[in-house]
């Protein structure tokens, strides 16, 4: 779990109090953040989401000499995050729950930055994954190689194996394809970082613009007595709702038929993200 640029919490906070301007508006200024301040004190169900990254912003990164206090930031984020959460919309095609996803992106692109200034890894995983995995997310590049940095603290955690069955964690019953004889090595990356455990598990991989965020790896390859094709394996990391993370090996059949949409099976206890950017490309086999 290697980034090519390797950017620490210190680093990060020191670009935001350098700029500001470029990361919170031209506008905003020390008097505009004791404003929302005053807000939030009277009514804290008044902030936007907007409202609210301007205000915990200056206590994460110290800007405007606030002082730092991740767990006042934590305090404060943490109902709003589980607020948001809920008010998720039912009609997933209507533009109401766009802009919940842009809601819930940023509220735990924030709970993920302020669990990596406290040194909490997996959380910060589990909420910064689930930020980027809304796709409504426009970060700058330092943003990108933090949080890329902040997720490779993972390979430094003992890690248990996770204990899944059934469909994807048998050699001799796949996930993937049911059968095809052209490989396309570039499905399985894209269907694992998609999924979802249906019981709110989060896999910490993301395939980005900037390469791939959190880990996912082809581990090799084997046979099995029951597909003709050769099987990959690859690995990631899993974290359920409670924070626990487990280590995931999953057996992938990538040969496929050459169909405009690609049907491909997914791992038991896994669907793909009620709203994804590749619905039109992968259907799933039930």
């Amino acid at each position: 779990m290697k980034t090519l640029r390797i950017l620490s919490k210190e680093e990060f906070a020191e670009l935001q109090q350098m700029f500001v301007k470029y990361v919170m508006g031209e506008d905003y200024n020390k008097t505009q953040y004791e404003e929302i301040s005053d807000k939030y004190k009277a009514n804290a169900d008044s902030l936007t989401v907007e409202e609210l990254k301007k205000m915990i912003y200056p206590i994460i990164f110290g800007l405007f000499e606030v002082k730092t206090d991740y767990d006042k930031a934590e305090k404060i984020v943490r109902p709003i995050f589980e607020s948001v959460k809920n008010a998720e919309p039912e009609d997933i095609d209507s533009d109401e729950y766009i802009d919940w996803m842009g809601d819930f992106g940023q509220v735990s692109l924030l709970l993920g930055t302020i669990y990596v200034y406290k040194d909490e890894f997996v959380k910060a995983a589990y909420h910064l994954i689930s930020a980027l995995k809304t796709d409504c997310l426009t970060l700058n590049l330092p943003y990108c190689d933090f949080i890329k940095t902040a997720l490779d603290q993972l390979g430094s955690i003992q890690i248990e194996e996770a204990r899944y069955t059934g469909v994807g964690f048998d050699v001799d019953h796949p996930m993937g394809s049911d059968g095809g004889s052209y490989l396309n090595a570039m499905v399985a990356p894209e269907v694992i970082s998609c999924m979802e455990g249906v019981n709110g598990e989060v896999i910490i991989a993301k395939r980005g613009r900037s390469g791939m965020f959190g880990y996912l790896e082809r581990r090799g390859s084997t046979m099995s007595e029951n597909v003709a094709n050769i099987l990959d394996i690859y690995e990631t990391y899993v974290v359920d709702k409670e924070y626990n993370i487990k280590k995931m090996h999953l057996y992938f059949n990538g040969y496929f038929n050459r169909d405009n949409r690609i049907k491909v099976r997914l791992a038991n206890g896994f669907r793909f993200k009620k709203k994804n950017l590749v619905s039109d490309i992968f259907e799933e086999i039930k």
